[in-house]
């Protein structure tokens, strides 16, 4: 029965019989050092992995422990009173993400606010994802449907997401701007615009 991976392998000691000398060229004589050979490998791999490892599609390199891959898309879209309110909704898990954590939408999110897992600064320039799990870091994020200022086709912005305290915080900055839009302006009546986010959290 394996040991790993609660503890090493431990191979037991072994050596040739008597007389038996080590030689490479014998292709159908099993001498101990291919055994040893082969245990060194087994031990690089379960030395490099770490005890308790557990599954591997679990594991994401770079932090040292067991962390978890989540990507979202989120919709803002305006609402009940454009220019001053948006809700946020994430989309199907299933068609648009991966591994989604427990997120409530935004409806009628005001300046100040929270409402679900969003928080809308008070200029309006930042929303924090309020999620149960701790942030460990952020693989990347970026814009899917593009409609805001009335479908205006020359306004241009970015989305810059970026951990503070444990959350993600989502900001839009405007094509040749160097401070961050306050997003309830940009969402008119009619206007969609779709965030997508991939992180890595704890649990």
């Amino acid at each position: 029965m394996a040991n790993y991976p609660g503890a090493y392998y431990d191979p037991r000691a072994k050596e040739n019989k008597s007389g038996i000398v080590y030689d490479a060229a014998k292709k159908t004589i099993v001498f101990v050092e291919d055994f040893n050979s082969l245990e060194e490998e087994i031990l690089a791999i379960e030395e490099t992995l770490g005890l308790d490892a557990g599954s591997l599609v679990d594991r994401v390199e770079g932090n040292g422990t067991r962390n978890v891959l989540r990507s979202v898309v989120l919709r803002f879209q305006p609402g009940a009173t454009p220019g001053t309110n948006v809700n946020i909704s994430l989309r199907s898990a299933a068609n648009y993400g991966f591994n989604a954590p427990e997120i409530t939408n935004a409806v009628n999110l005001a300046k100040s606010g929270t409402e679900g897992s969003f928080s809308l600064a008070a200029n309006g320039s930042t929303i924090t994802m309020n999620l149960t799990e701790d942030i460990v870091g952020i693989v990347g994020s970026g814009f899917g449907i593009m409609k805001w200022n009335s479908a205006s086709t020359t306004e241009m912005y970015t989305a810059l997401c970026y951990m503070t305290d444990g959350s993600i915080v989502i900001s839009f900055y405007k094509r040749g701007a160097t401070t961050a839009t306050d997003i309830t302006a940009i969402m008119d009546a009619g206007d969609m615009t779709d965030v997508w986010l991939s992180f890595i959290t704890s649990t």
